[in-house]
């Protein structure tokens, strides 16, 4: 087979499966049977697999083990209501209780794992307990405290933007709301931002669909009121807070104001949509409301799988804002909407399966499960935090099939728990929860690289990425974002042009953008991993040529070739390249090298990432030769090899 007939084969399966209107998107499931008026649980299991969930929960050592963590999570092993309760006030930002407070603290997902134990054991004082919870969540004159309290708290964040401040001094404002999660963000009368209902949201609609029997119809009806007219102010007194633009109600929440391209959006539709697929046609929820609602919560749902995200996974803001698009809310919806809608978002194009794929094609193991989160935005770590994210718990029920899931705990026990004991459940008893719904019990791991490929192009965001294998922390890969469409959000994302080239331990990341380039011109890919990119760029027409070489022809494990950079070599002494290039390798003997190179009428810049004395490049006619390999550009693209 041709290298070029090979591109194309290789571009047809990374890309046809997103081209629109291939099939019905969202599908129909097969054999789905509609949930009827007042049956539950409906959302991530029907009444049927109750037996089968209770079998796993008794006898399999996994499925033990997770019980044992959620009651551990719960706090008094689930028996009653935690000893311990975040003492701070609502927020916006800095929240002091997430990090400090014990395993066992009181969180928003309380009752859900406490309706989880019900559903187990069948014992109502369960869903006692986690009407217990809702109850001290929902009242909104549970706390108070008068405004000076908190000016004098947070001196650096205070900025009070309410137009209750008006005309008052701070110790003549009081502040009531309910029972905080262990993050105080995430209050219930009086949430840190819009973005932290949809959240909430979920875990209170999780609790009503697995305590519904055992409630009485007038609490039942008080939470699905709750829900649907959820009508409370967000904080209003910190920086960038949002208590000025008016009360969070399931109408701002289903319409939402910010764009797809925005970390809000998914934790806006997707609490929002769990929430009304669990109260869908029951008492007390207006048909004339529900349907509609999640009408739009539909192509909702798709604007965020097609326009911020691409169709492999890559997210406008970058990786650490992507947290909050998805595993807060997101991932959760679209296994519900499977379940409890017979509708499926993740089966009929890679969009949705790749907002997970994308952990185990990433994710490196060593002192944290490191991916390259190309240019730091504002938050979010460049490393897997899984205590509050449960890419894991969550994502086994939003995949499309066992290959998946088997991949995707081959690097769960590889980066995050060799054996596990946590489960993808940190803190948060829903996450145990869903882990004893969704955890792969039985199934074998697999190496990703044997069900992803070693290659992963998102053709609409202009992200590839390059891996060489699956083994340890040794693991070399590179990737470049090419954003031929310029998409970005509100918080400073990776730009065009950034790149990073990890392995032997060596974290390189290139964070100088190249403008907005106008297209991918060339691209092909090799089972090990190699393969060559070419694009253009710049006024006038200017073609830039990446070739990744995992061949060792070249005498060092990995090399990376740019003919034409669009940099250039004095760039390399600027603070932010520097700033972004750790020289540490956890053996002493590893390096990452770089060379300029000045083939006739053609610049080349080389990245070697060797153990040993790197191998010189010299240069031979119109090619470059490192070690026993050759690269030549060609005007429209690198060859090496030949």
């Amino acid at each position: 087979m041709s290298s070029h007939l090979r591109a194309v084969l290789l571009l047809a399966v990374l890309s046809a499966p997103a081209i629109a209107g291939e099939g019905p998107w969202p599908a129909p499931v097969a054999g789905f049977a509609e949930p009827k008026p007042g049956e539950h649980p409906r959302l991530f299991f029907r009444r049927a697999d109750l037996p089968e969930l209770r079998r796993r929960a008794t006898e399999a050592a996994e499925g033990r083990a997770i019980v044992a963590r959620l009651r551990l999570l719960l706090g008094n092993n689930g028996e009653a209501l935690p000893t311990m309760w975040n003492p701070a006030y609502p927020i916006n930002i800095g929240p002091k209780g997430r990090g400090t407070l014990p395993v066992g603290a009181f969180t928003m997902s309380h009752a859900a794992g406490h309706g989880m134990l019900y559903q187990l054991t069948g014992d109502k004082k369960h869903a006692d307990l986690a009407r217990e919870c809702l109850e001290r969540m929902f009242n909104p004159k549970l706390h108070r405290v008068t405004a000076d309290v908190i000016q004098k708290d947070r001196a650096g964040q205070w900025e009070p933007r309410g137009a209750r401040f008006a005309g008052k001094q701070p110790s003549e404002v009081v502040v009531e709301y309910g029972e905080p999660d262990r993050d105080e963000r995430y209050t219930w009368s009086h949430p840190g931002a819009g973005l932290r209902v949809g959240p909430m949201m979920a875990w209170v609609a999780l609790a009503y669909d697995l305590c519904y029997d055992a409630w009485d119809e007038a609490f039942r009806l008080r939470v699905v009121k709750e829900l649907l007219d959820y009508n409370h102010l967000p904080v209003d007194y910190d920086k960038f807070a949002e208590g000025h633009k008016g009360n969070v109600t399931m109408v701002r929440l289903v319409n939402c104001s910010y764009p797809p391209e925005s970390n809000h959006f998914g934790a806006y539709i997707g609490g929002a949509g769990i929430a009304l697929l669990a109260v869908r046609r029951d008492p007390g929820a207006d048909e004339a409301r529900v349907e509609p609602w999640l009408a739009k919560i539909e192509k909702q749902a798709l604007r965020l799988l097609t326009e911020g995200f691409g169709d492999h996974g890559f997210f406008a803001e970058g990786h650490g804002p992507s947290h909050m698009a998805t595993a807060t809310a997101f991932i959760p919806f679209l296994q519900a909407a499977r379940t409890a809608w017979g509708k499926d978002f993740i089966s009929p194009r890679p969009n949705a399966q790749w907002l997970l794929l994308r952990w185990p094609m990433e994710v490196v193991a060593g002192e944290k499960p490191w991916f390259p989160n190309y240019h730091p935005s504002s938050y979010g770590a460049d490393h897997v935090e899984h205590s509050g994210d449960a890419y894991w718990s969550l994502g086994f029920g939003a995949l499309a099939n066992d290959d998946q899931r088997a991949a995707m705990l081959w690097t769960y026990l590889y980066a995050i728990e060799k054996e596990p004991k946590v489960f993808d459940a940190e803190v948060y008893p829903g996450h145990a929860a869903m882990a004893l719904i969704n955890w792969p019990i039985g199934l074998k791991p697999k190496n990703p690289g044997e069900v992803l490929g070693h290659v992963n192009v998102d053709q609409y965001m202009g992200h590839y990425m390059f891996r060489k294998q699956w083994q340890d922390a040794d693991d070399l890969y590179f990737t470049f974002f090419l954003n031929p469409r310029g998409k970005h959000g509100y918080v400073r994302g990776p730009r065009n042009g950034n790149f990073a080239f990890y392995g032997y331990g060596i974290r390189c990341r290139w964070s100088h953008g190249l403008g907005t380039p106008r297209k991918e011109t060339h691209f092909e890919a090799w089972p090990d991993g190699s393969g060559v990119l070419s694009f253009e760029h710049g006024e006038p027409r200017k073609v830039t040529a990446i070739a990744v070489d995992y061949t060792e022809k070249s005498g060092a494990g990995a090399v990376v070739a740019i003919a034409n950079p669009w940099f250039k070599p004095e760039d390399l002494t600027r603070v932010d390249w520097h700033r972004l290039l750790p020289q540490k390798a956890r053996d002493g003997k590893a390096a990452l090298s770089f060379q300029d190179v000045a083939v006739p009428g053609v610049p080349f810049f080389l990245m070697v990432m060797h153990r040993g004395d790197a191998p010189k490049a010299v240069v031979e006619g119109d090619s470059v030769k490192l070690g026993g390999q050759t690269y030549r550009f060609d005007g429209a693209k690198l060859i090496f090899g030949k």
